[in-house]
């Protein structure tokens, strides 16, 4: 078996390996010092591929094949590890003889681009696999739109609250996202993710966008001219 140790947080291609023998397996080690949102982002796609996360207490925090780590292929529920500080060791299993090659990351949510709600984002996936992922603040009670402003490749959304809770689930980043009251008071996370199976370069546009409706008095016949000024806004009359 291979030992090594591996940075949370530490970008595209973070952890690259080979599993040269059957029955051989890789095992990576890290610390945290604080509780961490982790994300694994698996970058190869191999049904043959699987990894499991233990605690230094041998408990086991999740297992999966590499092509079903992340993004649709995950399935429905949240990828995140909501992890408290210690050591933790990830291990990586080939399926029988199988001798593959392999390569992941594992990602810190603290560590996501900061965005501001109402202002359009535009990025690329390079490779087109990868997951992004992007930080807002809100309060709780506070009413936000997703808006897709177009995107090339096939790339899914989810929203992660303060507390590493799921809000929405996977859904394709060709359709909006609309009206989602938030729960929480604290910092949001938006993943973008690629697909396992993406070998070209994806890009995108979204914009996060705070939902705030306008109520005014109305007189009875009095005409009224009005613009509704953001996406998902309602204008109320009285």
């Amino acid at each position: 078996d291979h030992l090594g140790i591996v940075a949370v947080g530490g970008g595209i291609g973070g952890v690259t390996g080979h599993i040269a023998t059957p029955g051989q397996r890789d095992h990576y080690t890290f610390t945290l010092d604080q509780a961490t949102m982790v994300y694994v982002d698996s970058l190869t796609q191999n049904s043959d591929l699987s990894w499991t996360l233990t605690d230094s207490n041998g408990f086991t925090y999740g297992g999966r094949r590499f092509d079903q780590t992340d993004s649709y292929d995950f399935g429905g529920g949240n990828p995140v590890l909501s992890l408290g500080p210690g050591d933790y060791t990830i291990t990586v299993d080939g399926n029988g003889d199988s001798t593959p090659y392999y390569n992941f990351d594992l990602l810190d949510l603290g560590d996501a681009v900061a965005i501001t709600p109402g202002t359009p984002v535009s990025d690329t996936q390079s490779p087109g696999l990868e997951t992004k992922m992007y930080s807002f603040s809100a309060n709780a009670g506070d009413r936000y739109y997703f808006d897709s402003q177009g995107r090339s490749g096939d790339i899914y959304w989810r929203l992660i609250d303060p507390l590493g809770n799921l809000v929405f689930d996977r859904t394709s980043m060709n359709t909006d996202v609309q009206d989602v009251t938030l729960a929480q008071t604290g910092t949001y996370t938006l993943l973008a993710e690629g697909r396992i199976y993406a070998g070209n370069n994806n890009t995108y546009t979204f914009n996060v966008q705070q939902i705030v409706d306008d109520t005014t008095a109305l007189a009875l016949d009095t005409p009224v001219a009005a613009t509704i000024d953001h996406v998902g806004q309602r204008d109320h009359y009285t």
